[in-house]
């Protein structure tokens, strides 16, 4: 009877580079569809310009993208179907100057803070998904939606 030493037989081979493939192809999985979704955010016709838009599945899946100086804003990776939309907004420039007042005298006058912050308040119901009125159906690929707040 005569045993090899360090060698595997090709069966094995062939099923342990199987695995080694089957590993590394489930490695590269980008998870369920999704879509990506692009737009301006406007509050009572003027351009939000500043914040976060959040899209919100049915399933607690979400993603948000912060909303750009001009109003635009770009979400990937967005949950297929029918979503819940908020936007966020900063606090008004009163209240963040009043914050940034209450910081310098806490840490000093080295700190700089802008002096005013230029934002749109929208209403706390668009930050709300149990309450706000805006919703999409999202499909797979790139698609426009525009958020006009009233």
């Amino acid at each position: 009877m005569s045993m090899r030493h360090g060698g595997c037989s090709e069966p094995f081979k062939i099923a342990w580079l199987f695995l080694l493939l089957a590993s590394a192809l489930s490695g590269c999985s980008h998870g369920p569809p999704a879509g990506t979704v692009t737009g301006t955010v406007r509050y009572k016709g003027e351009v939000v310009p500043a914040g976060m838009v959040t899209f919100l599945s049915a399933s607690n899946q979400g993603a948000s993208a912060p909303i750009n100086p001009d109003g635009t804003y770009a979400a990937t990776e967005v949950p297929l179907g029918q979503v819940k939309v908020t936007v966020t907004t900063p606090r008004p420039s009163a209240e963040m100057k009043k914050a940034a007042k209450q910081s310098k005298r806490r840490f000093g006058k080295g700190v700089e803070f802008p002096e005013s912050v230029d934002s749109v308040s929208v209403p706390d119901l668009y930050g709300n998904p149990a309450k706000s009125p805006l919703g999409l159906t999202v499909k797979e690929g790139s698609q426009p939606y525009d958020i006009e707040m009233k």
